[in-house]
């Protein structure tokens, strides 16, 4: 019994290690933003229990829509990729 509560307590913390990571990185986005080093997210989020995701893009009015395009096609090629690694 002992084992399984060790093991239960190791995904906890790994689940708390993994969601601090991608607040950290969402903090880094927002702080890039906030200093105009970027002009457009292109993003995919799902949620905790995998069943619902969103799509969507933030831009600003001086953000064409060929850079758009261009800016998802990379995330595109990038997530495949990363994939395959």
């Amino acid at each position: 019994m002992s084992n399984l509560v060790l093991l239960s307590g190791e995904r906890e913390k790994r689940e708390e290690a993994d969601q601090a990571k991608l607040v950290a990185g969402l903090q880094e986005l927002l702080a890039m933003a906030e200093s105009g080093q970027i002009k457009a997210i292109c993003y995919a989020a799902l949620d905790s229990g995998g069943d619902n995701f969103t799509v969507g893009v933030l831009r600003g009015e001086n953000t064409g829509h060929h850079e758009m395009i261009g800016l998802v096609q990379i995330l595109n090629d990038s997530l495949l990729v990363k994939l395959r690694d």
